[in-house]
């Protein structure tokens, strides 16, 4: 499933990589955003040159990267069941075995009942394919196997670009319609994932299987791999509050992602586990960060882990969440 909005300068490198992928059997479903460059022009012509690329163009007046993923979702939904499934950015470059290894990684880890997650490390590159940095996860210790609960209070774990999940866990996920509140800020994959992580198992793959790509017109580019402490001190109040906002911004998909969850069947130790995090990301102060380090919340950079810590103690993020889901 595949995002678009005025990619023409890299979409072609990347839908050639998914063409070269070891694993052939697939669908590559596009969904264009409204796009006004030639991004339209050659979305066509690859649908023309391979009959398993299939395009839709979005002519609603609901716009934005969040709903788009989404609407590809609620098509996949209405559409004969695949057996695996997987995001796709405009703009970056697929190894060409990712599907084909964490498709047997899948298999390795789980069934086809249990609702399982696979995701990859990354490669970073610039806009010119010259690599910045060889693995996120030796930067910011993307792999949470062991401590999955990290999901609910810290976002840049889970890449939906490096990802793949099961029908299991695809059909176990509620789709998220166009009326659904505060769609628009929740996180595709992410959403998946926290479903994997309460409800099957969400797995991590050493090996970098894409190139993504950092520059300034994706998503994501704002995103800061390397924090320090001394760079936070130097933002001063400002930073200070971008990073509350920041927080904010993942508290409130957590707590969204919770409220559909909270309508599913659930065992009590799982009903029991929402309301804990729930309550934390509700309440905040120290109360909350002390429960924080009993689930060993945390991140790889001290940095970042001082900050998580700091924020929530001061609950600083509060104002920033959403009335609806304050209480």
């Amino acid at each position: 499933m595949m995002a678009t909005y005025n990619g023409e300068k890299y979409l072609s490198q990347q839908i050639d990589s998914i063409i070269r992928q070891s694993f052939e059997n697939w669908t590559l479903l596009i969904r264009d955003d409204g796009s006004s460059d030639r991004t339209r022009e050659i979305l066509n012509t690859y649908s023309k040159k391979d009959s398993r690329i299939e395009v839709i163009f979005n002519s609603s007046n609901i716009h934005g990267p969040y709903h788009n993923f989404h609407e590809l979702i609620c098509e996949a939904k209405r559409r004969q069941p695949f057996d695996y499934y997987a995001f796709s950015d405009q703009d970056d470059i697929w190894k060409d075995d990712k599907l084909e290894k964490l498709i047997t990684y899948c298999k390795e880890i789980g069934n086809d009942k249990l609702p399982v997650f696979v995701y990859s490390d990354l490669t970073v590159i610039d806009s010119n394919n010259q690599v910045i940095d060889k693995s996120v996860n030796d930067i910011l210790g993307i792999d949470i196997t062991k401590t999955p609960e990290n999901i609910f209070f810290a976002h840049g774990y889970v890449w939906g670009c490096a990802g793949l999940f099961n029908r299991a866990l695809f059909e176990r996920v509620p789709k998220l319609s166009s009326g659904f509140a505060h769609r628009d800020i929740l996180s595709h994959d992410n959403y998946i994932a926290k479903h994997a992580a309460i409800y099957g198992r969400l797995a991590f793959y050493h090996e970098p299987l894409i190139l993504y790509r950092k520059h300034g017109g994706n998503v994501t580019d704002s995103h800061k791999f390397r924090l320090s402490v001394p760079e936070m001190r130097k933002k001063g109040i400002v930073g200070f509050q971008t990073v509350s906002r920041t927080h904010a911004r993942v508290y409130n998909q957590s707590l969204s992602t919770i409220s559909v969850m909270k309508k599913e069947p659930n065992t009590q130790q799982t009903m029991q586990f929402l309301r804990n995090v729930e309550q934390i990301l509700r309440k905040g102060g120290l109360l909350s960060a002390v429960k924080m380090k009993k689930m060993h919340i945390g991140r790889k950079q001290r940095s970042r882990t001082v900050g998580l810590y700091v924020i929530m103690m001061l609950h600083s993020y509060k104002k920033y969440i959403y009335k609806d889901l304050q209480s």
